[in-house]
């Protein structure tokens, strides 16, 4: 579990990556569990930081998911309006349009697809997705098991 929290912690302002080795060990936690049995559901993560995005990216095509991924708020919005997707996963906080702005279309533009909010500046933000109506809101770090639960939720 910490090695898992370590990686999520990493892209917090102003503290370091963690080392190489912790990497590799969190990859051993990471791929020891099964993928879910069922079709693929396709999902949009959307996050600005790099390892971050992959980690989300990695984990849930192990679990059998489609996944496409965003680089910020901007290329996420030509994504939702160019594919269809089962879930999408929004930073709050991004470049050119925040997670907030996405929620907000998505709910207003394709109110049937579920938006979870992952962000790692508090209440404030968390608020701000509650607000706009996010079925679902993920502080970092974030455990992978509950984000597993959460999402299979989500999307069942």
């Amino acid at each position: 579990m910490t090695v898992v929290k370590a990686l999520a912690v990493s892209s917090a302002p102003g503290l370091s990556r963690p080392p190489a080795a912790t990497r590799v060990i969190f990859a051993r936690e990471l791929f020891r569990y099964k993928p879910m049995s069922e079709g693929k559901k396709k999902i949009l993560v959307i996050e600005d930081d790099a390892e971050v995005r992959g980690m989300l990216a990695h984990y849930l095509d192990y679990l059998d998911y489609e996944v496409e991924t965003a680089k910020d708020g901007l290329d996420g919005l030509k994504k939702i309006k160019s594919g269809v997707y089962d879930l999408v996963i929004t930073d709050i906080a991004m470049p050119y349009i925040s997670g907030i702005g996405i929620i907000s279309m998505l709910k207003e533009e394709y109110p049937e697809v579920p938006v979870m909010a992952i962000t790692g500046y508090g209440y404030h933000a968390e608020e701000l997705a509650e607000e706009k109506n996010a079925n679902a809101i993920v502080s970092k770090p974030f455990d992978i098991h509950e984000l597993r639960k959460i999402i299979e939720e989500l999307i069942k």
